[in-house]
């Protein structure tokens, strides 16, 4: 299957062999941003700039969950690893993890300079990194929202993180134009990626 967003306002979702669309969900109120399915398969999570985050059963376009709490657009919406939380990132310069099960928010993360730029969860969902506009990237615990470590090395934004498969290593990709990697255990830069002559809008690390 595969998922669609759409400034009409739906997402869609299709089917791979046939092009068929099976379902059309409806509901939210302006330009859907967004849309994935759970690890599982089983749901779809939409963001919209009407504020809103839903979440969809994919088997029959049901609607399970709005996540509302979001004062401006939400412009990214995921699964944690394990599909039981959902992290988000909006204009109002929050991110908030909700719980999939009920709904609910269970942390409001906001940035000093009110400027989320990157939130991403650690694959065991301990940790979430966050980013904004002015500040240095941090490591945070989703469960408190408490900043365990401070990422210092770039010079300006940081757009995007990714964690390693098993949590030890964080990239981040910045508008100064390098990517870095970091020991997400202790904070320190473990290389610096040059090369680029604009900046580095994504970054990921995987296993060679």
């Amino acid at each position: 299957l595969v998922v669609t967003a759409s400034s009409d306002g739906t997402a869609r979702i299709f089917e791979v062999e046939t092009c068929k669309c099976l379902r059309v969900l409806s509901g939210h109120t302006d330009v859907v941003l967004a849309a994935s399915f759970s690890p599982d398969g089983h749901s779809v999570l939409t963001a919209s700039m009407d504020g809103t985050a839903r979440l969809w059963r994919a088997a029959t376009g049901e609607l399970l969950h709005t996540l509302a709490g979001h004062s401006k657009a939400v412009d990214r919406a995921s699964f944690a690893p394990g599909g039981a939380q959902v992290l988000t990132t909006a204009f109002d310069g929050t991110a908030r993890l909700w719980d999939v099960q009920s709904g609910e928010s269970l942390l409001t993360l906001r940035g000093e300079d009110g400027l989320v730029k990157c939130a991403t969860l650690s694959p065991d969902g301990a940790k979430l990194l966050l980013a904004t506009g002015s500040e240095f990237p941090r490591l945070l615990s989703a469960e408190t929202g408490e900043c365990l470590l401070t990422l210092v090395g770039h010079s300006d934004w940081v757009c995007d993180a990714s964690f390693s498969p098993d949590g030890m290593l964080l990239t981040t990709a910045s508008f100064d134009g390098t990517a870095r990697i970091w020991n997400t255990l202790t904070g320190e830069c473990l290389q610096v990626l040059t090369g680029h002559t604009g900046a580095v809008v994504a970054a990921d690390i995987g296993f060679c």
